[in-house]
């Protein structure tokens, strides 16, 4: 009998110290969440099996650092290696782990020739970029950061880079119809830093957001880079409060959260990374929380050691601050945020044909016209049109943007997506 109890009794502690050392995915699995890292592509071959048995064991999502970025993608139009991307694509899948995608549209480590050209060839090199990679990769990234870093550092000003110079601010409305086209099912994200508190930047950001919304742009999300404190040190820590009050703002657009680049410098590290979690589990549409990076050494920060584990692999208090809200917090059911995209319901085909500047309602089932606003990528309404059935309407007499143009249909669900 005694020996029995002893069976019963080593069983019970084995099924504790089990409890207790659930990894971090285990629990934020639980709540829904989304918990990852960024790869150092490096690791994938050749010494880098502590970097990847740790990022199985511990996470479910992880990101490419640079291997997505369009400098890393391609050297041309006519020259493409995914080789490095794929390596980090592949151990995902292998691992049943989620992909993030980073980044489309960047000012920085940008490939040269998307920004050569006038106006409309740059719009066509996007366009040609943003299809080839997030075609490439359908089904396989969940999340895309469209369009990254659009606005100065410290804002309120959109940055004078190539593409906000040379075609204008509707660069970013034109990003993200291309890539939705590419992926309709995948959910695209505006990237950005110094926004996670309301300031003049995070306002500035808000405000084309929540124009992008209204205006029918096909944008599901905004990603809070987080590198704390902000940029070069030049603001403060982000406080559980501040973070809330900000970010709640942008979800009452219908719009998801990602946590998209978090690392933390300086003394009070382990309240910062936890104050990040509880703003994840607090607010349902914060589905996303990324680390940048492992360990210190291998980080862009590396200097004020950042991240949750040491050069020597180990785990940080910071770690133990993350896993601490996760045991510790309710499990709230939650439905997930789903900002559906307008015009996807389709009952006829509008046909633009922008070489002649005209529109064309194709509908074999009714003979009903429909009725439309028109906007153009800047989010500037241009009208109100009623357009018959299998008749032409010309917009040539109207002054419009260049670029790709964005309709709302008023009286019923039309497919906008064919344009020649």
């Amino acid at each position: 009998m005694k020996y029995v109890l002893f069976i019963v009794f080593l069983m019970l502690c084995c099924v504790s110290i089990s409890a207790q050392n659930q990894p971090l995915k285990y629990y934020a699995e639980k709540h829904g969440k989304c918990i990852g890292v960024a790869i150092r592509e490096a690791y994938m071959s050749g010494g880098g099996a502590t970097h990847n048995e740790l990022v199985k064991k511990e996470f479910n999502t992880v990101v490419c650092e640079n291997a997505m970025k369009s400098s890393s993608l391609s050297k041309s139009k006519t020259s493409y290696t995914f080789s490095t991307a794929d390596a980090v694509v592949n151990f995902a899948i292998s691992n049943k782990m989620k992909i993030r995608g980073h980044t489309l549209i960047w000012h920085g480590q940008n490939a040269g020739w998307i920004t050569t050209g006038s106006r409309a060839q740059v719009l066509d090199n996007m366009n040609y970029h943003i299809k080839k990679v997030v075609e490439y990769y359908k089904g396989k990234c969940f999340q895309w950061d469209v369009v990254n870093e659009a606005f100065e550092d410290e804002g309120p000003n959109m940055r004078n880079s190539a593409y906000r110079t040379i075609v204008g601010p509707d660069f970013i409305d034109s990003a993200f119809v291309y890539a939705h086209r590419a992926d309709p099912d995948c959910k695209l994200f505006y990237n950005d830093f110094n926004i996670e508190t309301i300031n003049t930047k995070s306002d500035a950001v808000y405000a084309m957001v929540k124009k992008m919304v209204q205006n029918g742009i096909p944008i599901h999300g905004v990603g809070f880079q987080s590198h704390e404190p902000g940029w070069a040190g030049k603001r403060g820590f982000s406080s559980y409060s501040a973070l809330k009050e900000n970010i709640e703002r942008f979800a009452a657009l219908g719009l998801e959260i990602a946590i998209t680049e978090l690392d933390v410098g300086g003394n009070t590290q382990d309240k910062v990374y936890a104050d990040y979690m509880k703003v994840t589990l607090d607010i349902p549409a914060v589905t996303t929380f990324m680390i940048w990076g492992v360990r210190d050494q291998d980080s862009w920060r590396a200097s004020t050691s950042p991240l949750i584990y040491n050069n020597s692999w180990q785990p940080k208090p910071a770690y133990n601050a993350i896993l601490d809200v996760l045991k510790n917090t309710a499990v709230v059911s939650a439905k997930p945020v789903n900002r559906s995209v307008q015009n996807q319901i389709c009952s006829g085909e509008l046909i633009y044909n922008k070489m002649i500047n005209t529109i064309y309602f194709r509908d074999q089932s009714s003979n009903m016209p429909v009725v439309l606003d028109a906007f153009d990528l800047r989010g500037v309404k241009i009208g109100t049109f009623t357009i018959p059935v299998n008749k032409v309407v010309s917009f040539s007499s109207l002054n419009m943007a260049d670029g790709l143009k964005v309709f709302r249909v008023k009286s019923r669900g039309v497919n906008v997506s064919s344009v020649q």
